[in-house]
C-alpha cells in the first residue's frame, strides 16, 4: 500500500467498516475481458480469515465466469464525502474503503445455504430471517473465501 499513513490493519476497526458496508463489487476474468458486479453481502470472520458471502440467480454471466475462473477481486467503501479545496487538484474525498482477492466457493447444501442467506440478511437489515427450502433451492448461494485483503481510510 502506498499510503501507509492511512492503512487500517486493525480487525475490530476494519470489521466495523465492513458492518456498515452495504454492497461489496467483485470483479472477474471473463476471458480476458474484466467484468464487475456490485452485490449486497454477508461476512464472518473466523479467526483472522475473511469470508464474505453472496447470492443470486443460478444462472447468469456471474456465474457462469466464476464456474470457470472462480478467482475475483472485490472492493467495497463506505462513509464518502466531497473534502472542498482551494484549487481542482486540493479536492479529495472521504473513504474508508476494503479491497482483496480471494476464491469463490458455492455453497449447495441446503442447510447451508439457509444459515449463509441469513447471515447476508441479517448483515443488510439487522433482523433475523427464515427461509423456506423453495426460497432456498430457487437461489445460488456463494462465498467468497478472502485470501488477502487491505483496509484504507481517508478523513
Amino acid at each position: 500500500m502506498r499510503r501507509k499513513d492511512r492503512e487500517i490493519t486493525d480487525r475490530l476497526k476494519i470489521e466495523s467498516i465492513i458492518k456498515n458496508t452495504h454492497i461489496c463489487s467483485l470483479g472477474m476474468n471473463d476471458d480476458g475481458e474484466i467484468y464487475v458486479i456490485a452485490l449486497n453481502f454477508g461476512y464472518k470472520f473466523d479467526d483472522e480469515k475473511l469470508y464474505l458471502y453472496f447470492h443470486s440467480a443460478k444462472t447468469g454471466r456471474k456465474i457462469s465466469i466464476m464456474t470457470k475462473s472462480p478467482k475475483v477481486g472485490f472492493e467495497m467503501h463506505s462513509n464518502t464525502s466531497l473534502m472542498i479545496g482551494e484549487t481542482a487538484c486540493k479536492y479529495s474525498y472521504t473513504y474508508e474503503s476494503v479491497v482483496g482477492n480471494g476464491i469463490i466457493n458455492f455453497i449447495n447444501d441446503d442447510e447451508k445455504k439457509a444459515e449463509t442467506l441469513e447471515l447476508i440478511m441479517r448483515h443488510e437489515t439487522d433482523k433475523e430471517f427464515k427461509f423456506s427450502s423453495e426460497m432456498v433451492q430457487n437461489v445460488a448461494v456463494f462465498e467468497l473465501a478472502v485470501q488477502n485483503f487491505s483496509c484504507k481510510v481517508h478523513k
